[in-house]
C-alpha cells in the first residue's frame, strides 16, 4: 500500500511538471481550419495571354465572412474580359460549415475580345458541412439559370441546377467541371462550384469551400504530452482513461465565439 502511494505521488509530480512546461494547443492551429473563397483566377503553365492571378473574398479559420462587390478578370494589359461576377461574391465559414456564392457569373473563351461569354449563371452557390450526428463531411453546388451560350440569346446547353459531384463538359477549346469534390489527405473535403479552363489556358474557380472532419476541427483539450502529464497528475490508470476520453470528445474550438463581420 505504501509503495502504490509513492508511485502515485511521483506520477503526479511528473504530471504537474509536464503540465507546467508544455502549453495547451491553441485554437486555430495548423490543420484545424475551414476555408472558403468566392472567385479565383490562375494562369496555367501554357497560358498564352496571362491574367493577373487573384483570389477574391477569401476567408479561413473557424468563423468569418468576406465579400467583394464585383469581380473582373482581364487579359493582362488589355480590357478584354476573361471572367466576371457582376453581382459580386461572398464567402463564410463556421466551425462546422463553409459557403461561397457568386452572382452574375460570366466566363469567356478568351480567344476573341468581341465574343460573348461561353458560360453564364445568375448564381453559383457552394457549401460544405460537418454532420455531428454521422461524423461525416459533405458538400453540394447549386447553379441558378446556368447556360453555355452560342450567342447571348441562343443557349446551347442548360447547366444542371444541382449537378452531381464532378460533372464535366467541354466547350470550344475550353473545359469545365461542376461541383468538383476532392477528399484531401487530411480527411477534409473541398468543393469547387464551377471550374472553367478557357481557350488561352487560364483556370477560373467560381466558389470554393473546404470543411474539416470533426477530429481536425476539434481542439485537443491538451497537447498529447500534456495529456499524459495530466494523466500522471491524476496518478492512476483512471487518469489515462480520462485523457483518452478527452481526445475523442469533439469539442469545437469556436462554437462559443460570435461570428466575425
Amino acid at each position: 500500500m505504501k509503495r502504490t502511494t509513492k508511485l502515485g505521488t511521483l506520477a503526479a509530480a511528473a504530471g504537474l511538471a509536464a503540465t507546467t512546461l508544455l502549453p495547451m494547443a491553441p485554437a486555430g492551429a495548423a490543420g484545424t481550419e475551414n476555408a472558403a473563397f468566392g472567385f479565383r483566377g490562375v494562369n496555367g503553365a501554357s497560358t498564352s495571354q496571362p491574367i493577373t492571378n487573384r483570389t477574391w473574398a477569401a476567408v479561413s479559420g473557424t468563423d468569418g465572412t468576406a465579400s467583394a462587390a464585383q469581380v473582373n478578370f482581364f487579359t493582362a494589359g488589355t480590357g478584354t474580359f476573361r471572367a466576371r461576377a457582376t453581382g459580386g461574391v461572398t464567402s463564410a465559414i463556421t466551425p462546422t460549415s463553409g459557403s461561397a456564392n457568386a452572382a452574375g457569373v460570366q466566363l469567356y473563351q478568351g480567344v476573341s475580345a468581341s465574343a460573348p461569354p461561353e458560360l453564364t449563371a445568375d448564381a453559383v452557390a457552394t457549401t460544405c458541412s460537418f454532420d455531428q450526428a454521422t461524423g461525416t463531411v459533405s458538400g453540394s453546388t447549386s447553379i441558378t439559370n446556368g447556360q453555355r451560350l452560342i450567342t447571348p440569346s441562343v443557349p446551347l446547353l442548360a447547366l444542371p441546377s444541382s449537378p452531381a459531384p464532378n460533372t464535366s463538359g467541354t466547350g470550344v477549346g475550353t473545359s469545365y467541371v461542376l461541383n468538383r469534390q476532392t477528399t484531401n489527405p487530411d480527411g477534409s473535403l473541398t468543393v469547387d462550384g464551377l471550374v472553367y479552363t478557357d481557350g488561352l489556358g487560364a483556370t477560373f474557380t467560381v466558389g470554393s469551400v473546404t470543411c474539416q472532419p470533426a477530429e481536425l476541427l476539434a481542439v485537443d483539450a491538451v497537447d498529447p504530452l500534456v495529456g499524459l502529464g495530466v494523466a500522471g497528475a491524476l496518478g492512476t490508470v483512471g487518469g489515462a482513461a480520462w485523457y483518452a476520453r478527452s481526445r475523442r470528445r469533439p469539442v469545437l474550438a469556436a462554437a462559443a465565439r460570435p461570428a466575425a463581420g
